[in-house]
């Protein structure tokens, strides 16, 4: 029983892993969480961008510990889910790689 709850599982995050790649599966994320890693000849950066609804928090900082957080609350989880996007895009265009499966 617990292994087909694994395989359910698993081919769940796979059909929402794919289906965000599409405008209509987007418009279906209203939350989640992607850690960003970049590796730096002294350690690593990393980026954590959260989106909840309106909200989104972007927490950076060098390896594990974040020095740094940023709140933005928009006026329509539409704009915050776009915003959220593009930060993320904005990360993989700096280096960033996502480390989100590594933590799941």
């Amino acid at each position: 029983p617990m292994l087909g709850l694994r395989i359910q599982y698993v081919r769940n995050r796979a059909a929402l892993e794919k289906a965000r790649n599409t405008p209509e599966g987007r418009k279906r994320i209203t939350a989640e969480t992607r850690t960003l890693v970049r590796r730096e000849k002294d350690g690593s950066t990393t980026l954590r961008i959260s989106l909840d609804e309106k909200r989104i928090v972007v927490r950076s900082g060098r390896g594990v510990e974040f020095d740094r957080v940023q709140q933005l609350i928009f006026t329509s989880a539409d704009e915050a889910r776009n915003e959220y996007f593009r930060r993320l895009q904005r990360g993989a265009t700096q280096g960033f790689i996502d480390a989100s499966d590594a933590e799941g």
